[in-house]
């Protein structure tokens, strides 16, 4: 008679998995298996991979990861750019040290705009600072960056 308290139930099957795939042959199998579903159901293995990460790392499904993307729009929170813009999916921004998730950030800002700084005087700091003005000094022209350089070669004299 199967047990009626899904807890109890839950741990007879880890452990009969467990003993099952201790078993060179059945673990080999299993993954088989696994392997052929994944390259069946390409997209519902994505969905699912996806979920497992985003419960596992940041403790929120693929549904609330979806509804915080309608939410910004289907953009970056910060610089505005839209999702189709980039390889990836969007990164959860979270506060390391609270675990408060903030949103949803491309992988641009997420690493170099707001990275683990969490003040936020910084950031009216250096809009201020962007903003201007600026001392009325230039760089000179062979050095920025986009100008292309005529690289100088040595002339041989004939011998």
């Amino acid at each position: 008679m199967p047990y009626k308290d899904k807890k109890i139930r839950l741990e007879k099957a880890k452990k009969y998995k467990k003993k099952y795939l201790s078993n060179p042959v059945n673990k080999r199998t299993q993954n088989l298996a696994t392997a052929n579903w994944r390259r069946a159901n390409p997209e519902k293995a994505d969905i699912i991979r996806r979920n497992t990460y985003l419960k596992k790392h940041y403790g929120i499904s693929f549904e609330q990861y979806q509804e915080l993307l309608k939410k910004g729009d289907l953009k970056c929170w910060v610089c505005k750019k839209p999702q189709e813009s980039f390889i990836k999916n969007l990164n959860v921004d979270h506060d390391h040290i609270t675990g408060e998730v903030r949103g949803l950030l491309c992988y641009t800002c997420n690493r170099q705009v707001i990275g683990r700084n969490r003040d936020p005087e910084i950031y009216l700091s250096a809009y201020t600072y962007l903003k201007g003005p600026y001392p009325p000094f230039k760089v000179p022209e062979k050095y920025l960056k986009g100008v292309s350089h005529k690289r100088k070669t040595k002339v041989k004299h004939g011998t």
